[in-house]
């Protein structure tokens, strides 16, 4: 766990940034000192490990144009101090692939992300509601992050945005205790005042996205609709009213001030500066960082704020065919993982199926020996008092037979097996539930006889739900329903970093994100959630 620890430390001064909080460590280079101690660690470790995966060549490939691009820079100096902290980056994504190297640290450094980012956005409400520190801007008070580089209204905003669908899949798959997932659930609470409190309108809106996109993934559509009012009236009532005039202004109702409108207007020209700057530079772009110095009749400008003009205008086709590829790889992977989980559910089911038919085997096995046993005894006892002897279904034959069919089943005694198991499963084995609904509930269906074994398999996830009843004697689980528990993580990880993804490029039609950490953290957990996933299924296939 050394490793994993040290990069849960890592990320806290990539998201906390603490050095720009307090000065003093600044002047310290805490991060490179402790960067540098990191890579040394993972250096002396044994049995590395770096995956190989397609996502690591559409890096290789971003990163390659992002160079190419810098040398022909307008501005050498602002471009080589961009690529300098983007190669940050990109040590940063190694060292995720490097440490995090079985299920035990990836389960660590999801809740280990979800943690940093609640003492993150903790520290910055402690500081705006109790110290009174903000920043007024379009008119209003607006909550801040305690850091510098992300720290404005809408990037913090942002940060918060993208961690709600990684939030909302360890939500969803159980894992942890009580006060674990109640840890969760006030971080979520959390998020959502401080999104409110930024004023950020991109951020409003993204938020709002999301929620959709866990509402058009869910089975209860009109239970989610239902909550989803009922916390937007309820939010509405305690908002205050600067926050709703400011909400409003983005569909142009309210007290719509000219500089709301002019920073919406804004977006639209930096997206059609950049197209400029791309019919200028086809190629390689004007260069990384260099997106100010573009503007006619203007020495230095201002930034894009829309990731699609910035990418065309800063790094040309090449930027635009790598970042492309690499978001496409992201996507084809995860998708694969998610199409790919109901079959591999489906098998377990059987695979379920077929120990509840030996289990239920042997025991009427070994209830039939016992009885035979018991008549034998009773035989010699009565041919001492002179009794005839016993039949010959009574001798040590029958459970000879009965032995036989442990590893003779025919299809109809299977048949019947698996409708007994699952009229009797409240007695004979631990029942379990699959939470959620997706594409594998039609395949499920297809095969009545496992549908009733398996009970409600449905969906990307796969918890294990045990009986209030039960839970104080929670007898161990067999192979296949521990490989339920387990391998339900994944496909819910995947479907998260879909979702951030859509809303990284929806939030950045009003931001320039396009060199932010996120998308290297975002393709990184791809290659761990496809590897651990590939990893677990081949583990229980053997077994």
């Amino acid at each position: 766990m050394v490793l994993p620890a040290m990069l849960a430390g890592y990320l806290f001064l990539l998201i906390f940034r603490p050095y720009e909080f307090w000065p003093i460590l600044g002047t310290l280079r805490i991060e490179r000192v402790y960067m540098l101690a990191f890579m040394a660690v993972a250096f002396l470790t044994p049995n590395k490990r770096f995956i190989s995966s397609p996502v690591n060549y559409a890096v290789a490939g971003f990163c390659m144009a992002l160079l190419v691009s810098g040398l022909g820079a307008y501005n050498g100096e602002a471009a080589y101090k961009l690529i300098e902290n983007y190669l940050k980056f990109i040590i940063f994504y190694v060292m995720v692939i490097l440490s995090v190297r079985n299920e035990r640290d990836f389960r660590f450094i999801l809740f280990a992300f979800i943690a940093i980012m609640g003492v993150y956005v903790g520290k910055s409400m402690w500081e705006f509601f109790l110290h009174d520190r903000y920043v007024y801007r379009m008119g209003i008070k607006r909550l801040v992050g305690v850091d510098i580089t992300y720290g404005s209204p809408n990037a913090f905003a942002a940060s918060i945005c993208y961690s709600l669908p990684l939030l909302w899949a360890l939500l969803r798959s159980q894992l942890g205790t009580k006060w674990l997932r109640r840890g969760l659930w006030a971080y979520g609470g959390m998020a959502l005042v401080a999104i409110l409190f930024t004023g950020s309108r991109s951020g409003m809106v993204t938020a709002i996205l999301f929620f959709l996109l866990v509402l058009l993934g869910s089975s209860r559509k009109f239970i989610g609709i239902f909550v989803m009012l009922a916390g937007f009236v309820v939010s509405w009532d305690f908002m205050p009213d600067y926050l709703k005039e400011r909400f409003l202004s983005t569909f142009g109702y309210g007290d719509v001030t000219g500089g709301a409108v002019e920073s919406a207007e804004g977006r639209m020209e930096g997206f059609k500066q950049g197209m400029l700057l791309f019919k200028e530079n086809p190629l390689i772009g004007f260069g990384p960082a260099n997106f100010p110095f573009g503007w006619p009749g203007e020495e230095v400008g201002h930034n894009a704020h829309n990731i699609y003009g910035q990418l065309a205008g800063e790094l040309g086709l090449a930027g635009i065919l790598s970042f492309g590829s690499l978001l496409l790889i992201i996507y084809l992977t995860t998708r694969r993982i998610q199409k790919r989980f109901p079959k591999v559910m489906h098998a377990l089911a059987l695979q379920a199926a077929e120990d509840g038919i030996v289990q239920k085997e042997r025991a009427h096995s070994s209830a039939a020996q016992s009885s035979v046993s018991k008549s034998s005894t009773l035989s010699r006892k009565y041919r001492m008092k002179g009794e005839p002897p016993a039949s010959r279904k009574d001798d040590d034959t029958e459970p000879e037979h009965d032995r036989s069919r442990e590893h003779s089943v025919s299809p109809k005694q299977r048949e019947y097996a698996l409708h007994d198991e699952a009229a009797d499963g409240q007695r004979h084995a631990p029942r379990y539930r699959m939470k959620g609904q997706g594409q594998g509930e039609q395949a499920l269906a297809d095969d009545a006889a496992t549908s009733e074994v398996a009970g409600n398999l449905r969906g990307t996830a796969a918890t294990v739900t045990v009986s209030k009843d039960r839970r104080k004697k929670r007898k161990p689980l067999g192979a296949p329903l521990v490989a339920m528990q387990h391998l339900g993580l994944y496909p819910l990880v995947a479907r998260a970093i879909t979702q951030t993804i859509i809303l990284m490029l929806f939030k950045g039609w009003a931001d320039h994100n396009l060199y932010r950490y996120s998308w290297l953290w975002l393709a990184a957990l791809t290659i761990l959630t496809a590897h651990f996933f590939t990893q677990e299924v081949r583990r229980y296939a053997r077994s």
